[in-house]
């Protein structure tokens, strides 16, 4: 049987695979679809096939005997060997050919979809890389458990390195983080490896490979974890971001200056959306509404801030002149700040933005703070009320200007001005004029604000009608302002540049020469076209005779003529008169007038010292004048150069005809009496000369000053001492003519006698006054020496009883008893200070209190422990001199108000200062204690105090040195003392 089957299936077998490779080849989408069971079956088959293969050829012998039940002619034919190697050959081919299709279409299948899969994944690598490169960006790979950690190219490259120089650990990265971000990227990643966060994010900065820090987002997650949530790898990116943080700083920066400025400059800027009525502010505007984050950000939120007087019309503005007709919001209103509902002035500025379709989207703007600008225009305003009335009598120009100077109000009286208004008005001084006048404005100006004091200033500036010339003070305010006079002084300055020619013309001229001077110059001063002087006759004076004439420049005839019909009559004897123009018209009758074709008269009488008339000083002019106050100022001037002139010229002829009285007196008088030329030869002595040096009158006349003088011995030094101490007496060693030297003084004039100069000497022996002087100032000595010693030991004697005072209160242990000690001591102190000053004093009978407040003080300080305890003396300095008496007072009221202050005006443990100031206002002494402390308390009445201190201070204040004291509670206690300073 077993020979039957085998055969049999191997028939049917490869029959059966034959046809089933047929359906797989013409069906194969087919069997595809069918899914693993016809693959299996054809798999089965297949193998089976090979089975039966290896059987029929290892079971060849059984052939012959296999068939043998056919019958003869078929067994025969299928038991032929060669007959089998056909199902043979054609089962081999199947079977290798389903081998093939199942390989290729099931195995081949996974080996291809795993490659596809590879070149996906190496595909999705490089697209990666790419990306990361494209983006810049550095990677890392973290093995959690070891710490080793892998670095990319670009990361290493970020920081300057190559891959190989970074340490391939977490240590390499420790390395290269800056300590002050380690901590915290630590903890975001301890954060997110314990599970807290789905991912890791961090900025922080490493270290460069030139030095420098670069900052860079770090980004990442863990991609692996064990069974209980452990971490085992992590990976992640890095991203330069040093350019981010630097322009983020710099952005940062930017908006802190912008904050900054909008604060200094109390302006803040806002947002508003139309549509919402939502703002949004700078701090700066919060910092100005008194508002904080909390308070409502809206146009109701804002309108609620506004004066309720502004409310409704601000509204309307903003609604209607700004929103609906298009317009810019600038107005200045009032607010009520939000938290202590102060009262501020702000200027609104704001533009609006619009869309597409051109309707109002925003609202962009500033508000500033203007509270300080309006206070100060309403002060200006007042101010300008009460300086009105004194500037419309005032001729002077002023200015005031605030305390940076600008100029915020003039007066200028129809002045000329050196520029229009609009140029300097919002301007400073210096600003305004030329460069080398501003520099000194701009010092004066700081001199007037230093010294708080008047500043005078003069200069000149180039006007319209010529150079002019003007004075300015500059006057410091209580309000830091300004107010600047200025006052033109041309006229001062040409009177003045008049006056030196005056005096440089007749300073060594006299009688005729020195008339003719004084008409030359005043022609040229005046620009007159003639100028003459004249003497008049008759009593009262009815003609006028010249003694000088000077026309076109030179000197003329002299004339006379009748003063009857002539402007001159109106002068002499009575006033200054002057006529601008149309003389001739006024005065027809006058014929030289006509001839001269006199246009302008200026003329002014001439007096003695006694009041009678000398005659007249007039200048005529052949056009009009209009600087008519200056011409009469300046022949005024001169005028009096004139008088004087004319009346010497009288006193002269006098003295010659009262010279033989004069001899007769000098010879009587008691006192030396001297004259001698330039040249120091005597011209003239007196009898009493003539004893005390013992000489004759004959012999001093052939002698000079040098032949009876010890010291003088030159003409030089004889000049220079009459010169330099012209009228004022010298103490000159003089010799008599038996050699003996006496002490005498000398005073001394030049006089001019008969037109020469010569010097008058009035000679007083004064040796025995010398000798009383002498014997009087070492009497003085004596005295001063025994008075300071007396000072010295008082002064001892009272440190003595100071250390005995302190001694004994370190040994008290009631503290109240032991205060008293040192209250004591410091009165003694006090006065022991005072006969240490007298002491140390060139003076010893007033006492320079600067450096006695500055050691009164620090002693004070130092017995009450006050340096220690935070609290600081100050003591002002200034020249107060006064007598002991005043000196003790004023020591024993600083003594008590100081140290009233150390006990009561700072409770324990706090700090403050006390001042101490004496000086001189006025005719009064003002002496200042005061302290910044508590405050003395409002039920104290200082004049009935319980303090024994305070009882001692109103005591001497209203004693010894009979003054008042007056007391301030306000932010401390302040003491005001005011006395008059007795003389010595």
């Amino acid at each position: 049987m077993f020979e039957l089957v085998t055969p049999l299936s191997y028939w049917i077998l490869t029959i059966l695979w034959s046809v089933i490779l047929g359906l797989y080849l013409v069906k194969l989408r087919h069997l595809s679809k069918a899914g693993g069971a016809i693959a299996v079956l054809l798999t089965i088959l297949a193998l089976d096939a090979f089975r039966t293969l290896f059987e029929s050829l290892y079971f060849g012998f059984y052939f012959n005997s296999l068939f043998g039940f056919l019958p003869a002619h078929i067994g025969t034919v299928l038991g032929r060997p060669e007959l089998l190697v056909i199902p043979k050959v054609i089962n081999i081919v199947v079977g290798v050919v389903v081998l093939v299709l199942l390989v290729r279409r099931w195995i081949p299948r996974e080996v291809r979809e795993k490659e596809a899969r590879m070149s996906e994944q190496a595909a999705s690598r490089e697209r990666m890389e790419l990306a990361l490169q494209g983006a810049d960006l550095g990677t890392w790979d973290w093995n959690v458990q070891t710490g080793e950690l892998i670095f990319n190219e670009r990361w290493a490259g970020m920081l300057g390195y190559a891959v190989e120089e970074i340490e391939p650990h977490v240590r390499g990265w420790e390395r290269l983080s800056h300590p002050d971000d380690r901590l915290n990227s630590e903890k975001i990643l301890a954060d997110h490896i314990k599970g807290r966060t789905l991912s890791y994010e961090a900025e922080h900065r490493l270290r460069h490979k030139l030095g420098d820090w670069i900052w860079v987002l770090d980004r990442g997650r863990v991609t692996e974890r064990d069974a209980d949530g452990k971490a085992l790898r992590a990976c992640g990116t890095y991203l330069d971001i040093t350019r981010r943080k630097q322009v983020e700083a710099a952005l940062q920066k930017s908006e802190h200056l912008l904050q900054e400025s909008q604060r200094v400059a109390r302006i803040g800027s806002y947002v508003l959306d139309i549509s919402s009525g939502i703002w949004e502010g700078s701090l700066a505007l919060n910092y100005i509404f008194g508002a904080d984050e909390a308070y409502e950000h809206s146009l109701t939120g804002w309108l609620a801030l506004l004066h309720p007087e502004d409310q409704q019309w601000v509204a309307d503005y903003l609604a209607h002149d700004v929103i609906e007709a298009h317009g810019r919001f600038d107005k200045e209103y009032r607010i009520l700040r939000q938290n202590d509902g102060a009262e501020r002035w702000v200027h609104g500025l704001g533009k609006l933005e619009f869309d597409d379709q051109g309707q109002p989207l925003s609202l962009l703007g500033t508000i500033q703070d203007i509270t300080e600008r309006k206070l100060a225009e309403e002060a200006q305003r007042k101010t300008t009320v009460l300086l009105e009335s004194v500037h419309e009598a005032n001729p002077d120009l002023q200015f005031v200007l605030d305390s940076g100077g600008v100029i915020t109000h003039f007066h200028a009286n129809e002045q000329e001005l050196y520029v229009p208004p609009e140029e300097f008005f919002g301007k400073r001084m210096q600003d305004v004029l030329p460069e080398e006048i501003g520099k000194k404005f701009e010092r004066s100006i700081q001199e007037a604000k230093a010294r708080e004091s008047l500043v005078t200033l003069e200069y000149t500036l180039p006007m319209p009608k010529g150079k002019r010339f003007y004075e300015s003070r500059i006057v410091s305010l209580a309000d830091k302002r300004l107010v600047v006079m200025i006052r033109d002084i041309t006229e001062r300055k040409q009177t003045e540049e008049a006056l030196r020619k005056l005096v440089e013309a007749t300073s060594f001229q006299i009688g005729a020469a020195l008339f003719d001077s004084i008409s030359m110059e005043l022609l040229g001063i005046l620009g007159a076209d003639c100028v003459f002087i004249g003497e008049a006759h008759g009593v009262p004076p009815k003609s006028i005779k010249t003694i000088s004439v000077t026309a076109d420049g030179k000197r003329t005839d002299d004339f006379e003529y009748d003063l009857a019909g002539t402007p001159c009559e109106n002068v002499v004897g009575k006033s200054l008169c002057s006529y601008a123009s149309g003389v001739v018209e006024l005065f027809p009758r006058d014929r030289q007038l006509k001839e001269l074709r006199v246009e302008a008269y200026v003329g002014v009488p001439l007096f003695d010292s006694h009041g009678s008339t000398l005659g007249n000083l007039a200048a005529l002019f052949q056009d009009p004048i209009e600087d008519v106050e200056f011409k009469e100022s300046i022949i005024q001037l001169f005028s009096l150069r004139v008088e004087s002139e004319m009346e010497r010229m009288r006193v002269d002829n006098a003295l010659t005809e009262s010279e033989s009285r004069l001899d007769a007196i000098t010879n009587q008088a008691s006192d030396g009496i001297t004259v001698a030329d330039t040249d120091g030869n005597y011209t003239f002595v007196n009898t009493a000369f003539c004893a005390m040096t013992g000489y004759s009158t004959e012999e001093l006349l052939q002698m000079s000053v040098f032949d009876v003088t010890a010291k003088l011995r030159n003409s030089a030094s004889f000049s220079e001492s009459i010169t330099s101490k012209a009228g004022h007496p010298i103490q000159v060693l003089l010799e008599r003519k038996d050699g003996t030297e006496f002490m005498s003084e000398v005073v001394g004039q030049m006089i001019t006698i008969d037109g020469e100069a010569c010097v008058l000497g009035t000679v007083r022996d004064i040796t025995e006054r010398k000798q009383a002087e002498e014997q009087m100032a070492a009497s003085l000595k004596e005295k001063e020496v025994l008075l300071r010693e007396i000072h010295h030991r008082v002064k001892n004697n009272m440190q003595v009883i100071v250390s005995l005072l302190r001694m004994h209160s370190r040994r008290i242990e009631d503290v109240r008893l032991g205060r008293v000690f040192d209250d004591c001591r410091d009165r003694v102190n006090a006065m022991s200070l005072i006969h240490e000053a007298l002491y140390q004093s060139e003076d010893l009978a007033r006492i320079d209190f600067g450096a006695y407040l500055i050691k009164l003080c620090r002693n004070l300080s130092r017995a009450h422990g006050a340096s220690g305890e935070g609290i600081v003396v100050l003591a002002g300095q200034r020249e107060v001199l006064l007598g002991m008496d005043q000196g003790v007072a004023v020591g024993m009221v600083i003594c008590e108000l100081v140290s009233n202050a150390f006990k009561y005006a700072f409770p324990e443990g706090e700090m403050g200062s006390v001042s101490v100031s004496l000086s001189n206002r006025d005719e009064d002494i003002e002496l200042v204690v005061e302290d910044d402390g508590v405050g003395l308390q409002s039920e104290i009445d200082i004049l009935n105090s319980p303090s024994l201190g305070l009882e001692l201070a109103v005591a001497a204040v209203t004693g010894e040195l009979g003054g008042a004291i007056d007391v301030e509670r306000e932010h401390g206690t302040r003491f005001t003392i005011r006395f008059k300073a007795k003389s010595a």
